[in-house]
């Protein structure tokens, strides 16, 4: 997600309408994971999720993104992100979720990519 620096507004409508851009920008962002997270289910790339508990690199520059994406929506609305998350653990194999779970929610990126799926 992409921050500008805030500004503080005192009139009403304007704050109210700030938090409308907020709100709006997370959707947006929501709704390109969500649409991120059906591509890699349908082509099968979420398979390779086990590659990310070894080895970052070994994943796909689409994967690489998505899961950085991921953790970043996690930080700033853990309830919107938990059923993206959940989601794409269906393309996991058994008993590999655990240890996908507390990577995800390790994040060391400030903003979202502002990766384009072409």
């Amino acid at each position: 997600m992409q921050e500008a620096s805030p500004r503080k507004f005192k009139h009403p409508m304007l704050i109210e309408a700030q938090q409308k851009l907020v709100t709006q920008q997370l959707q947006r962002d929501q709704d390109d994971l969500a649409f991120r997270i059906e591509m890699a289910l349908m082509s099968g790339q979420s398979r390779q999720l086990t590659l990310f508990l070894e080895d970052s690199e070994g994943l796909t520059f689409f994967l690489r993104h998505l899961l950085k994406d991921l953790r970043q929506l996690h930080q700033h609305a853990p309830r919107e992100a938990a059923s993206l998350q959940d989601r794409l653990l269906q393309g996991l194999p058994d008993g590999r979720h655990d240890a996908f779970d507390s990577q995800l929610k390790i994040s060391q990126y400030p903003h979202l990519s502002s990766l384009a799926v072409r």
